[in-house]
Parts: C-alpha cells; structure tokens; sequence
C-alpha cells in the first residue's frame, strides 16, 4: 500500500522498516551475524503482515509485521535470542548501542530452505486458497512454492516446484516436476 519501505544494511544482516509517511522505523530484523550476503529481493505480503527477504544464501528469511508492538507487555521470549536479550537488558545496559541492538533485533518469523546457494531469485509471499504461501523463483527457471504457518513460523514447507524451462541435461519435454 506504500506506506513502508524496507531496506538491507550492506552486510545484509539486517533489514529495516520505515514508515513512508514521517519516515521513523517501524521495525528492525536480524537476518544473520556470521556470514555478509547480498540481498536480492525485499518483499511485503498484499496484506503488509509479512516481509521477505531472499539472498545468495540458501535461505528465505520471513519476518512478521506484528501491529500493536507495545502491547507484549511481560510476555515469554519466543527465541533462544529473546532469552538472552531478557536475561542481558539490565547488565548490558552499559554497553555502547552497537552491541545491545543486536540483543534487540527481531529475527525471521519462518524461514525456506531452497536446494542450494548462489542463483539469484525473487520471492513474494501470497495467500493461495486462504493459506499464506511464500513463492521464490530462481534465474534456473524454477518456482518454489513453500507453506507459511501464520502462527508458529518455523520451517516453511516445500509444497511444490515448477520447471518454467527445459533442464539442458535432459531430453524429456517440460513437465511438472516434484
């Protein structure tokens, strides 16, 4: 609808979200800490609950746009990274901002695993018969079809995979492979 942008720091660790309107970030994910990708593609959902990330690497970061931030309250942490967040924010708070960001920082709600690293793709995320479905295509021509579970995340689900082209090592004509 316009009203957010997301962008990729140049390590590609972490993605933010602005508002358009007065410009404040809205949300800040982390992506990874150990290796700098390239971020191919940012996406949202046509419903701006979700947010996806693709890059060189194998996997398809899904993040969650909850609306109501504040509202958590006291609420368990739901990843290891949350335990040490919590178990940090007081004794931590001497740190320079550097180093507590990262304790601060969302990490992906689901994350989808493709075959290998390195093809460049696209992904968008889509509601196909009421389920939420992250679709990533790769430059080799093949469409990744993945399952979201809108309410645990987790691994995504590969429910199918489309060749939009003839594979060069074989003979047979273009089907629909699985």
């Amino acid at each position: 609808n316009g009203k957010k942008l997301a962008t990729a720091s140049d390590k590609g660790t972490v993605i933010r979200v602005f508002s358009t309107d007065d410009g404040n970030k809205l949300y800040e994910f982390r992506r990874g800490v150990k290796r700098y990708v390239q971020i191919y593609c940012l996406a949202f959902s046509a419903d701006g609950l979700y947010l996806c990330s693709s890059s060189n690497t194998e996997t398809v970061h899904i993040f969650k746009l909850e609306t109501g931030k504040d509202s958590k309250g006291e609420e368990e942490p739901q990843s290891w990274m949350g335990y040490v967040s919590k178990a940090f924010a007081t004794p931590a708070s001497y740190l320079p901002p550097q180093v507590t960001d990262v304790f601060s920082q969302e990490r992906s709600f689901a994350v989808a695993r493709l075959g290998s690293a390195g093809e460049k793709n696209v992904c968008c995320i889509t509601n196909i018969n009421k389920v939420p479905r992250l679709i990533v295509v790769t430059a080799d021509g093949i469409v990744h079809v993945f399952n979201i579970d809108p309410d645990v995340g987790g691994e995504c689900v590969l429910v199918k995979k489309h060749w939009l082209v003839e594979q060069a090592s074989s003979g047979s004509e273009f089907s629909d492979r699985k």
